[in-house]
């Protein structure tokens, strides 16, 4: 069937021109095409895609005769559906974009499943700039969350399981009730991967304030609050995350007038309170009488006033 082509000297360097192009599919090609192997070098790129696809699939044929064959004579989209069931809207083409490499065998699988599982997709997905390590990306991606504008945001499958392990143990942290419905939103907002880390993160809780409701008071309660503060009074308090988090540190803003101050208390080994350092928005000591309403505040809650010693000699 088809013209014979007159068969060639196989030397090393033939065989190894064959395996550099044809990596791992390079002894299935050189099994199938024995009696003439150099169509393997004269098939265009994109038709070896094909092939690499159809050896691929999970149920692959081993009759070499109707493979030979049908690899020569058969439509690229026969083989696809041949191999795999379906043929689905846009597989051929990406194939023909991803130039001439070979793909690892599990490559194919999961470009198959992801088009064949969303027939909408393919149409944004062959705009991507880089095809394979999208396609890489999205199999790490559960179905619900396997959007084209997020995945093409991780540069590899690594970064993107990275990012789950993060987000996965910072929900936690900070009890989201259904994570998987938040990442869900925020995917469908168009969030990046750091954005939503920084969400969550922002989100997390601190444990209740030690001081009682009082007119004028305000418990830094989350993350997103410190961060805020810091910025609103120019200083180091997201330095103390962590302390804050452990309840280690408490922190406070106090309004009073036209004056207003952020504050810190800090629990001691007793597990009682003792004030940490109070400062205004030019970064200097609270003083006057902002300085007493803290005092008062302080007293009214058991915390102690005594100066740390580092403040004695600053």
């Amino acid at each position: 069937m088809g013209v014979k082509l007159k068969p060639i000297n196989r030397t090393k360097t033939f065989d190894a021109d064959i395996k550099f192009l044809c990596g791992a599919f390079s002894q299935k090609l050189l099994s199938i095409f024995s009696h003439n192997p150099e169509i393997i070098l004269t098939t265009p790129a994109h038709r070896r895609q094909v092939w690499y696809a159809v050896l691929s699939a999970p149920n692959s044929s081993d009759d070499i005769p109707n493979i030979a064959d049908a690899f020569q004579f058969s439509k690229s989209q026969a083989l696809i559906e041949s191999a795999y069931g379906t043929m689905p809207s846009f597989m051929f083409t990406i194939l023909k974009r991803i130039g001439v490499k070979p793909q690892p065998r599990d490559w194919y699988n999961h470009l198959h499943q992801i088009l064949n599982g969303k027939p909408d997709i393919g149409h944004s997905l062959i705009n991507c700039n880089d095809l394979v390590s999208t396609v890489d990306v999205f199999a790490v991606l559960p179905p619900k969350l396997q959007c084209v504008n997020f995945a093409r945001k991780f540069h590899k499958p690594a970064r993107a399981k990275e990012f789950f392990e993060k987000f996965t143990h910072l929900c936690a942290i900070a009890k989201i009730e259904n994570p998987k419905k938040y990442l869900e939103l925020k995917i469908n907002a168009g969030c990046d991967p750091s954005t939503i880390i920084q969400s969550v993160y922002h989100s997390i809780r601190f444990q209740p304030p030690a001081l009682k409701p009082e007119d004028g008071l305000t418990f830094l309660s989350t993350v997103k609050e410190l961060k805020n503060a810091s910025r609103a009074f120019n200083n180091c308090l997201m330095d103390r995350v962590d302390q804050a988090f452990c309840n280690a540190h408490q922190h406070y803003i106090l309004t009073h007038g036209d004056e207003e101050i952020v504050f810190s208390i800090q629990k001691l080994a007793d597990n009682s309170w003792q004030f940490y350092e109070a400062e205004d928005k030019t970064c200097l000591f609270a003083c006057g009488d902002i300085e007493e309403k803290m005092k008062s505040i302080l007293l009214a809650n058991g915390v102690s006033l005594v100066d740390r010693l580092s403040m004695l000699v600053a």
